[in-house]
C-alpha cells in the first residue's frame, strides 16, 4: 500500500484503502483531507465476523479534526512550556516540527503551535499508522495544520530519518501546511534530524493549574485563596505532570461549586497511590456495603432508587454459600441502618440539590472526586475471582433495571470499558463479544458503550478498529452491525469520525428500520463535536448520490440533523456550500421530508426574530441557497416556499420576511 521515499521525492499517493468521494466546492471529488477517493472500495470481507479474532484494517490517514474541547483547552488554558518559542520557530521554519519532551504537555503544545499560525484548518493524524504512510497524505484544498500525537514511536522510530521529514517539509510548504510530531522517544537515530527537532520543558504546574482556574471562570484574585486550602507541595510534587495540575484546578472549582467537601478534597489530593481504597475495603467487611459501593462506583450520578435495585442484586449474586462467594455474608437486620447511614459508609452522598430544580430521589455521588474509577480497580485486580459475576451482573443491570435510554445508561455502561482500559486486560474482547452476539437490545447497547470506554487505552484502538470494521459488513448478522453502530458514537467516534463515517457509510447498505435509527444517533453525537460537522456535511451526499434507496433515506434523515433544521441556529463554512446545496436539494425532492425541511426553515426565522446571531444564521443560508449557479434548485426551491406561504401566511410570515430581506441584499450586492 505505501510507497517508500527515495532521492527525497514524495511519491505519488496511492489511492487510500479505506476511503470514499466528499463534496467539496461545486463537485463531488477526491478529497483525502476529508473523507476521501472510492466509493466500494471495501475488499473482500468474511461471511460474518470471527467471534475471536477479526482482520486488520487499514485505517485513513487522517483520522478528523482537532477536537473543539483541546482547541479552547489550548487557547484558554495554555501555560507555555520552555523551550515554546523556540520549538514554534523550528516549526515556521522547517514546516514540520518532531516535538520531543516527555510528560512536558506536548500535544496540546503542538496544538498551540498550530493554532498560533493561524491555519484555515487542523487536523489529527492516525498514530497507528507507519511514518511512511505519511508519503500517502493528500494535498490539502486549503493552509492546514496536522498533528502526529504518536502512540507507537517504538514501531517507527527508525523510520524518522532526514530524508523522509526533508521530503514532507517540500510537501507541505507548497500548501501553506504544517506538521508536529508530538515524539514520544527521544533517541533519534539520524543526526541530521535535529533540523527538525525541539524539546519543550514542562511549566511549572502551580501555573497550570491558575490558568485552568482562570478558565474555569474563576477570577485571577480568587485563585491564591483556592490554591492556598491546599498543601501545593504535596498537592503538585516536583516530578508532577502538567496534567496533574490540571487535576487540582477542576477539584479545587468542584469543591468551590459545593460538590465535594474541600476536606475530602485535601485527602484525596495528598493520598500515595489508592492506600485510601485499600484501607477503607478491608474496613468494610459487610457484604452489602460493598456491593453499594461497587454499584455506585458503576451507576454515579443515577438516582437513589437505581442503585439500590443494582446493589440488591449484586448482594443475590455474591451471597451463596455453595459457590464460596468472594466475601463472607451475614444476613442483614433490614432496620439497622438509614439510607443515609449506608450511604456514609459507602463514602457517598446525594448530590447536592438545585434549588431551582430539585430531583427526587436524588443522583448519588461518591464523597471524593474520582473514588469510584479507583474502587473498581482496585477490586478487579485484587479479586478476580469476582470478574465474571460482574460481567453476569451488569448484563442482567442493563436488561432489567438500566434499560438504553434510561438516565446515566451510556455514561454507566461506559464505566465497564473504561475500567477493563485502565487495568490493561489481555484478551479485552472476550468480555464483550457475547453480548455483541446476542439478539438484547440491551446487551449490544452494553457491549457498545463498553467498547467506547474500552478505547480510553491507545492499545486497544487498533483491535477495536478491526472488529467494528469486520462488524460493519452488510452480510454480518444484525446483532453485530447494531452494536457497531452505537459504538461508532460518543468520544470514540467523534475523536476518529472519519473511521465512524466510513464504517457508518457501509452500515446504511441494507439496513434495518432499526439499524437506520441508530446510524442517525450516532450522527447526531458526532456532530456533538462542532468542528466535525464540516466533515459529516461532506459525507452525507455521498451516500445519497451514490448509495441506494436504503442509504438515500438514512442520509436524508440525518442531513436534517446535520443542517441542523431540527434545532437551533447555526452558521455554515465556506467549504460546506456545495454539500448544503446538494442536501436541501435532496431534501426538497423527497415528498416525506420537504414539509420538515421547511418547517425547520421556519423556526430559524422564528428564533432570528428575536436573536441577532440567528438573523445573520438564516441569512447567511438564504443567501447561500439563492446565489447558487443551480437554476433548478432555485426554482424548485422558491415554489415550495410559495406553496408553504400561501399554505399557512401566518405561521410562515416570518420565514418570508427573512426571504424579503436577503432577496433584497443580494439584489443590492449585484
Amino acid at each position: 500500500m505505501t510507497e517508500t521515499l527515495e532521492n527525497g521525492e514524495i511519491p505519488v499517493p496511492a489511492p487510500e484503502p479505506d476511503s470514499q468521494a466528499a463534496v467539496t466546492g461545486n463537485t463531488v471529488m477526491e478529497n483525502s483531507g476529508t473523507v476521501n477517493n472510492t466509493f466500494n472500495n471495501f475488499g473482500p470481507q468474511p461471511q460474518e465476523a470471527d467471534r475471536t479474532d477479526a482482520p486488520e484494517v487499514t485505517t485513513s490517514l487522517v483520522d478528523g479534526p482537532v477536537p473543539d474541547a483541546m482547541v479552547k483547552e489550548a487557547i484558554k488554558a495554555f501555560c507555555h512550556p520552555g523551550g515554546y518559542q523556540n520549538a514554534l520557530r523550528v516549526l515556521r521554519d522547517r514546516r514540520v516540527l518532531v516535538l520531543c519532551g516527555r510528560s512536558t504537555g506536548r500535544t496540546l503544545a503542538g496544538v498551540r503551535m498550530l493554532i498560533d499560525l493561524n491555519l484555515d484548518a487542523l487536523q489529527q493524524l492516525d498514530p497507528l499508522r507507519p511514518l511512511n504512510d505519511l508519503a500517502t497524505l493528500r494535498k490539502p484544498t486549503v493552509p492546514t495544520g496536522y498533528l502526529w500525537d504518536d502512540i507507537t514511536t517504538k514501531d517507527w522510530a527508525d523510520g524518522l530519518t532526514w530524508r523522509t521529514l526533508f521530503s514532507l517539509e517540500r510537501f507541505l510548504r507548497e500548501s501553506g501546511s504544517f506538521l508536529v510530531i508530538a515524539f514520544g522517544a527521544e533517541d533519534v537515530r539520524d543526526p541530521n534530524v535535529k533540523a527538525y527537532l525541539a524539546e519543550i520543558v514542562a511549566p511549572d504546574t502551580a501555573d497550570v493549574a491558575k490558568a485552568h482556574l482562570k478558565a474555569r471562570g474563576i477570577p485571577e484574585i480568587q485563585h491564591a485563596g483556592l490554591l492556598g486550602q491546599v498543601e501545593l507541595d504535596r498537592a503538585l510534587p516536583d516530578y508532577s505532570r502538567p496534567s496533574r495540575g490540571a487535576e487540582v484546578a477542576r477539584q479545587l472549582h468542584e469543591a468551590a461549586q459545593g460538590h465535594y467537601d474541600i476536606e475530602e478534597v485535601k485527602e484525596n489530593l495528598y493520598r500515595r497511590q489508592d492506600e485510601d481504597v485499600k484501607s477503607w475495603f478491608e474496613k468494610n467487611k459487610d457484604l452489602q456495603i460493598r456491593a453499594l459501593a461497587i454499584s455506585i462506583a458503576f451507576f454515579e450520578d443515577c438516582p437513589y432508587n437505581t442503585i439500590a435495585a443494582a446493589s440488591k442484586e449484586l448482594e443475590e449474586v455474591l451471597k451463596n454459600p455453595e459457590n464460596r462467594e468472594i466475601w463472607p455474608y451475614r444476613p442483614p437486620n433490614l432496620f439497622w441502618e438509614s439510607r443515609g447511614d449506608r450511604l456514609r459508609r459507602a463514602q457517598a452522598k446525594p448530590r447536592p440539590a438545585d434549588e431551582l430544580m430539585p430531583v427526587d430521589p436524588e443522583p448519588i455521588i461518591f464523597s471524593r472526586p474520582d473514588w469510584g474509577e479507583r474502587l473498581l480497580l482496585y477490586v478487579w485486580k485484587e479479586h478476580e475471582r469476582i470478574r465474571p459475576i460482574i460481567q453476569d451482573w451488569l448484563a442482567g443491570v442493563s436488561r432489567s433495571i438500566l434499560i438504553p435510554g434510561a438516565t446515566g445508561h451510556d455514561q454507566s455502561m461506559t464505566r465497564f470499558g473504561t475500567l477493563l482500559a485502565k487495568a490493561a486486560e489481555r484478551q479485552v474482547m472476550d468480555w464483550v463479544i457475547n453480548w455483541a452476539y446476542d439478539g438484547s437490545e440491551s446487551l449490544q447497547s452494553l457491549a457498545a458503550m463498553t467498547l467506547r470506554g474500552m478505547s480510553a487505552n491507545s492499545s486497544y484502538v487498533r483491535v477495536i478498529k478491526n472488529f467494528l470494521h469486520a462488524w460493519c459488513n452488510p452480510r454480518t448478522q444484525l446483532s453485530c452491525r447494531m452494536t457497531a453502530a452505537i459504538a461508532l458514537g460518543g468520544e470514540f467516534g467523534r475523536s476518529q469520525p472519519e473511521f465512524a463515517l466510513l464504517r457508518l457509510r457501509r452500515l446504511t447498505k441494507n439496513a434495518t428500520p432499526e439499524l437506520g435509527i441508530e446510524i442517525g444517533k450516532t450522527i447526531s453525537s458526532l456532530l456533538a463535536e462542532p468542528n466535525n460537522r464540516s466533515l459529516v456535511l461532506s459525507t452525507l451526499p455521498v451516500w445519497i448520490l451514490e448509495g441506494g434507496a436504503t442509504s438515500r433515506q438514512i442520509a436524508l434523515r440525518c442531513a436534517l440533523t446535520a443542517l441542523s433544521l431540527n434545532g437551533r441556529t447555526i452558521s455554515f463554512a465556506e467549504g460546506d456550500t456545495a454539500a448544503v446545496r446538494i442536501l436541501i436539494t435532496a431534501l426538497l425532492e423527497d415528498g416525506k421530508l420537504r414539509r420538515k425541511a421547511l418547517s425547520g426553515l421556519t423556526l430559524w426565522a422564528v428564533e432570528a426574530e428575536w436573536k441577532a446571531e440567528s438573523n445573520s444564521h438564516i441569512a447567511g443560508l438564504l443567501r447561500l441557497l439563492f446565489t447558487s449557479p443551480d437554476d433548478i434548485l432555485i426554482r424548485r426551491l422558491s415554489f415550495y416556499l410559495r406553496k408553504a406561504f400561501a399554505e399557512d401566511p401566518r405561521q410562515t410570515a416570518p420565514l418570508r420576511n427573512a426571504l424579503a430581506r436577503s432577496l433584497k441584499e443580494i439584489s443590492d450586492a449585484r
